[in-house]
């Protein structure tokens, strides 16, 4: 098969596809700056890469309106709010904060998060029950 009867999708851009680099390396310094006893360094890294990532994966209007709507503003406080203290210093604080506004933020790209948080929920009250 040459290179002219190679057909491209073309249902991801190349802005998307870099996005998609970008969130895993983002992930992979994030990891390394756990397994590191939350070091500063990883971790501000790991949220370089995220932020930028998730631009180009949504384009910039896109995630402005998304991170302005009325319902997620407390949620995109939470996360600035942790990006600021692991900057600050702070790693575990900013590290905690960080993930509760980021899964809060995009939990409805996670459904698997909401299952095992009504799940335990679930377990919680049958075990109050008895």
């Amino acid at each position: 098969m040459s290179d002219d009867e190679v057909e491209d999708v073309g249902w991801v851009s190349e802005s998307q596809k870099i996005g998609g680099i970008l969130i895993v390396f983002a992930l992979g310094f994030g990891f390394m700056g756990v397994m590191m006893f939350l070091d500063t360094g990883l971790l501000s890294l790991a949220n370089l890469l995220l932020i930028i990532g998730i631009t180009l994966c949504m384009g910039f209007e896109r995630l402005k309106n998304f991170l302005l709507r009325k319902d997620k503003i407390p949620f995109t406080l939470i996360f600035s709010v942790g990006i600021f203290l692991l900057l600050s210093g702070y790693s575990f604080f900013g590290f905690v904060t960080e993930a509760i506004g980021f899964f809060t933020l995009f939990r409805d790209f996670f459904p698997f998060v909401r299952t095992l948080a009504s799940f335990g929920f679930r377990r919680l009250i049958t075990f109050s029950e008895n």
